[in-house]
């Protein structure tokens, strides 16, 4: 007759370490992967999004002086520095030219500040096209030695 031993041949026990190397494989697989911010894109270059140029990379064909007018009667300053002077809340704009170079950029990021840096206080600027074009004719003109 086949004899049924009492206890199993074979006893598992875990231990912590095996526990935690098991939670942990869990929470990792089990985690969403981090998600990135949606950039809006233009629809076409023939009919691009309100308020952004068509070509990213085309020159600015805005007039620097009318923005800088703009930038003041905006209040601008208020939180930009700028030649020492203006506001410690946002950037020091001194070389806002050579830190992006491209138009499209600029009225991208001022149309809509937190579709790029989403965690961005800055407020968006609504323009008309022809103050835009000014505008970011003016920040593409800043650099450090003018």
């Amino acid at each position: 007759m086949l004899k049924i031993p009492s206890r199993p041949f074979f006893t598992f026990i875990p231990t912590a370490a095996l526990i935690l190397t098991f939670l942990a494989a869990i929470t990792l697989f089990a985690a969403e992967p981090p998600r990135r911010p949606k950039i809006p894109e233009p629809i076409s270059p023939i009919f691009p999004s309100p308020g952004v140029p068509a070509i990213p990379g085309m020159p600015p064909k805005g007039d620097p002086q009318r923005g800088e007018r703009i930038y003041q009667s905006w209040g601008c300053p208020s939180c930009h520095t700028l030649d020492g002077k203006g506001g410690k809340m946002g950037p020091d704009l001194a070389r806002a030219g050579e830190t992006h170079t491209d138009a499209y950029w600029f009225r991208r990021y001022l149309s809509d500040p937190r579709s790029i840096i989403p965690t961005s206080v800055k407020p968006s600027v609504k323009l008309s096209d022809a103050d835009m074009d000014d505008l970011t004719a003016y920040l593409l003109n800043l650099k450090k030695f003018r």
